[in-house]
């Protein structure tokens, strides 16, 4: 499976949007794990949580994820289970981002590298912005994972330019809040409590230590003209 991982490519085939089902699955588990109701916070947590058996099954997850993108047929999910459809590159660097800005699993929660930052959030604002135009037309699952990986992209540009400013990031807060502002528009809702029951039917924290922080950065959102 790992050598055609980093196989060579033909030119002429193009990546398909595929379900994140069992991405998402992983991620959850990861999310419960670090949940700071259920545990204190440290560098212990944080060792016992990539210690787990959830490690492998997340890089089992996204190689098998990349593979089926690039397969001539996509498997059907089975009939009633959630999907998650995305391209498979915004969703590994939204993935980053949240275990990063998120549940502060990757890094320490600080702050990636400034080039690998610029790079990421170029990546998936690129993405969200391809969905924007048929955001109305999607399925509700597909708009709910859209919008999971805007908000995170949103919250980690807000808090990459507190701590480490970036002027080639200056506008790309606007083009998120537009597009949030859009996605609430379609959904008929403007309070935090009610996007934060969306990201829960993707994947977040019941509670986390970034609470105060997305309240602040959902306001900025839907204030920014």
């Amino acid at each position: 499976m790992l050598p055609f991982f980093f196989g060579f490519l033909p030119t002429e085939r193009m990546p398909k949007d595929v379900d994140m089902h069992m991405t998402v699955t992983v991620l959850r588990d990861l999310t419960r794990r670090a949940d700071p109701r259920h545990t204190n916070r440290s560098a212990y947590t944080n060792w016992k949580v990539w210690h787990s058996g959830d490690t492998p099954r997340l890089l089992f997850a996204l190689v098998d994820s990349h593979i089926e993108s690039f397969s001539d047929k996509l498997q059907l999910p089975p009939r009633g289970r959630q999907t998650f459809i995305s391209s498979w590159s915004s969703f590994c660097v939204t993935m980053g981002m949240y275990l990063t800005n998120v549940v502060e699993l990757w890094n320490h929660g600080l702050p990636i590298e400034r080039r690998l930052r610029y790079y990421t959030i170029r990546v998936l604002e690129d993405d969200i912005r391809n969905g924007y135009e048929t955001l109305e037309h999607m399925d509700q699952e597909t708009r709910y994972t859209w919008f999971w990986k805007a908000f995170v992209g949103s919250l980690t540009v807000a808090q990459a330019q507190s701590a480490d400013y970036d002027e080639r990031l200056d506008g790309m807060f606007d083009k998120f809040s537009k597009y949030i502002k859009a996605f609430t528009r379609v959904e008929k809702m403007s309070s935090w409590d009610e996007a934060k029951r969306i990201l829960v039917t993707v994947v977040w924290p019941m509670e986390c230590t970034q609470d105060e922080i997305c309240t602040k950065v959902w306001a900025r959102l839907l204030a920014k003209h």
